[in-house]
């Protein structure tokens, strides 16, 4: 796979969970990898929410292969954090893992 495809920097987290101080468990992410992608967007739709416009956005990022479930996600060094709804290695030669995400802002 050549590198100059994959120009997004990404952080890959898994779900994780912590106990206060008073017992209460905090959901949270912990970060597993730091990973390079090429992003591809599919489609995407905009509507109203809670009286707050939220937009959905599908699409398509694909790593290097490695080891990712659909609990995870990716976080991109500027803000965009992108929710992995299924994952699609490359079985046959073991370069890569087509994500298929959706990003909601």
């Amino acid at each position: 796979m050549r590198a100059g495809l994959l120009t997004n920097r990404m952080t890959l987290q898994s779900p994780s969970t912590s106990q206060a101080t008073d017992g209460q468990v905090i959901a949270g992410w912990t970060d597993v990898a730091v990973v390079y992608g090429d992003i591809r967007y599919l489609s995407g739709l905009e509507g109203v929410r809670a009286n707050a416009i939220s937009s959905v956005a599908n699409c398509s990022i694909r790593v290097r292969f490695m080891a990712v479930n659909a609990k995870q996600r990716l976080a991109h060094v500027d803000g965009r954090v992108f929710n992995i709804l299924a994952t699609l290695p490359d079985l046959k030669r073991r370069e890569y893992v087509d994500l298929v995400c959706e990003e909601v802002t």
